[in-house]
């Protein structure tokens, strides 16, 4: 894998990151570790890779889809590691885990509900 490729991630999870946090992608629950969106009609999953034999945490992937539902790239927030960040900066792995939650939240309309219970209470 090329830097550029490293960059070209890097920006598209800082960017998901963003509009997930400002609600402002679709995301639908697919099962039960993969979330999905489009963003311009390209279907994009994040999926949660539970921790196995091999694996001793879990881990986030990444696909990107084209027209015919052929997974076209794909990478993990392992792809992205960053050791010299600074103590404000999430790192991607974190990121990555982050949209999961935001994004089931607001695919399973709880945020919205809580949203409108919050609003009861307090008018």
């Amino acid at each position: 894998m090329t830097p550029e490729t490293i960059d070209q991630y890097r920006s598209f999870i800082d960017g998901l990151f963003e509009r997930t946090k400002q609600r402002k992608l679709k995301w639908s629950i697919y099962d039960d570790l993969t979330i999905e969106t489009e963003i311009d009609g390209i279907p994009i999953s994040l999926s949660e890779i539970k921790p196995d034999g091999e694996r001793k945490s879990t881990d986030y992937a990444i696909g990107i889809y084209n027209e015919s539902g052929e997974k076209i790239e794909s990478f993990t927030d392992m792809d992205l590691y960053v050791d010299d960040l600074s103590d404000h900066e999430l790192n991607y792995w974190e990121k990555m885990e982050q949209i999961l939650f935001l994004a089931r939240r607001q695919a399973s309309g709880a945020a919205g509900l809580l949203d409108r219970l919050i609003a009861k209470l307090a008018g």
